[in-house]
């Protein structure tokens, strides 16, 4: 109960009012689903064959991935991640995306985008990071307005199809992280959640999810993605840093008008779902400890201090976006020869290489960095406690790498992993990937 109040006022103040706990990420985006068509049925009053009500799908982005259970699966295109029942239920945009291409903040549409007829560039350029996830004042753009024709028209295409009825968006907010640290511009995320609640379009809007499993508290630097989009889900779901993995333990933050649709004086029509580890106390017990701990770390000098070098003063409260990672590092590395573009926000650094064969198969990352995994053998002290050498864990997706930090990592040991990223990249010009 104590965690379900301190979620409530926290990621779900001012729009959620029910916490339904589970234990794994993609289990709390299956209650996710699940909530969201009932609601969808409950609200708009149709009455629904089996046949139909089993075709409803939902609005999404390429490059999503909601977890392995075969409901999270359907939620998205096919993919490495699907298996052999996976049946797409949906339609899924190609989003524009937020990156740092040779120094320079960009916003890079996708064919679809940049082929409509307008005067929009194929990349779009920016002072500062902060300026891209000002989301309220680039409402008004040129740009907003041509994510607004582009989504009106799509989404008009797909109500008119009978064959499918469109129920819910689901969204990984701000970055995309399984599909390949995909960083989507936060303007275009914001008027997806505004053309599915317009009701000249859909006179039953459609629920919202966040899936904040990857995101959410405090990875990127912010509690909750609603903030700084502008908007609150109908729906919403919390994991990985609520314990840190020692403990299975998922939340899923819901509005009142999601938890009306199953009030009833019948048990059947109740949100049947169920799993041994609901709500565990000791994974609760965690939970609340882990929040206790990041309340401290929000306001301390290591996050401070972060902060500092990447917000422009100017920046409102809602837009200062930054990085454990330092600036001026990121921009470097965004130069170099190999490097296709960089991004970093929060505890997250993602740098994609320069490849011919670039996607989830490339092993290009994997063979430049395989070298990070073993500690340095040059006998000097490093960062670590103790000054223990240590090897560095990554993870690779394809042609892209990405480093995470603690949310208590301390800025030298941050700056030792900066340095050995640079001095083993830095004088690549082209990158072998020939794997022994």
């Amino acid at each position: 109960l104590k965690l379900a109040e301190r979620l409530l006022q926290g990621p779900g103040k001012g729009w959620a009012s029910r916490v339904f706990f589970s234990d794994n990420g993609s289990t709390g985006m299956e209650v996710a689903l699940k909530m969201a068509l009932r609601s969808f049925i409950v609200s708009s009053g149709l009455e629904l064959s089996l046949a139909e009500k089993k075709a409803l799908g939902v609005v999404g982005l390429r490059g999503s991935y909601h977890g392995d259970t075969i409901g999270a699966m359907d939620a998205c295109e096919e993919g490495v991640y699907t298996c052999e029942w996976h049946e797409a239920k949906g339609y899924w945009f190609e989003p524009p995306t937020v990156a740092i291409r040779q120094g320079r903040v960009t916003v890079s549409l996708p064919s679809a985008l940049s082929s409509l007829p307008s005067d929009q560039r194929t990349i779009e350029e920016f002072d500062t990071l902060s300026h891209v996830y000002d989301v309220e004042q680039r409402l008004e753009s040129p740009l907003a307005e041509h994510y607004r024709r582009y989504l009106d028209k799509h989404m008009r295409t797909l109500q008119a199809d009978d064959t499918r009825k469109l129920a819910a968006l689901v969204l990984e907010p701000i970055v995309m992280g399984a599909g390949g640290m995909i960083f989507v511009d936060p303007l275009f995320q914001r008027i997806m959640v505004d053309v599915v609640r317009d009701p000249t379009l859909f006179p039953t809007p459609l629920s919202v999810i966040f899936d904040e499993v990857f995101v959410g508290l405090y990875r990127l630097g912010f509690e909750s993605a609603g903030p700084l989009l502008g908007v609150n889900p109908d729906i919403s779901v919390n994991a990985k840093i609520l314990t840190g993995g020692v403990l299975p333990l998922a939340t899923t933050l819901a509005s009142d008008r999601i938890f009306s649709a199953f009030k009833s004086e019948s048990k059947v029509d109740a949100l049947l779902h169920g799993h041994s580890y609901t709500a565990h106390a000791v994974g609760c017990h965690v939970a609340n400890a882990t929040l206790d701990l990041v309340g401290r770390l929000v306001e301390s000098d290591l996050w401070v201090g972060a902060r500092s070098e990447w917000v422009p003063e100017e920046a409102s409260a809602t837009t200062r976006v930054w990085s454990f990672w330092d600036p001026e590092f990121i921009t470097s590395i965004s130069c170099l020869d190999i490097v296709d573009e960089a991004m970093a926000l929060g505890t997250v650094l993602a740098i994609k290489f320069k490849d011919d064969d670039a996607g989830y198969a490339s092993h290009s990352a994997q063979t430049l960095l395989q070298s990070l995994r073993l500690p340095l053998g040059n006998g000097s002290t490093s960062a670590a406690p103790g000054g223990a050498p240590f090897g560095v864990h990554h993870r690779t997706l394809g042609n892209v790498a990405y480093f995470m930090s603690s949310l208590n990592t301390p800025r030298a040991t941050i700056e030792a992993l900066e340095d050995r990223l640079w001095r083993l990249v830095s004088g690549v010009r082209h990158i072998d990937i020939t794997l022994s």
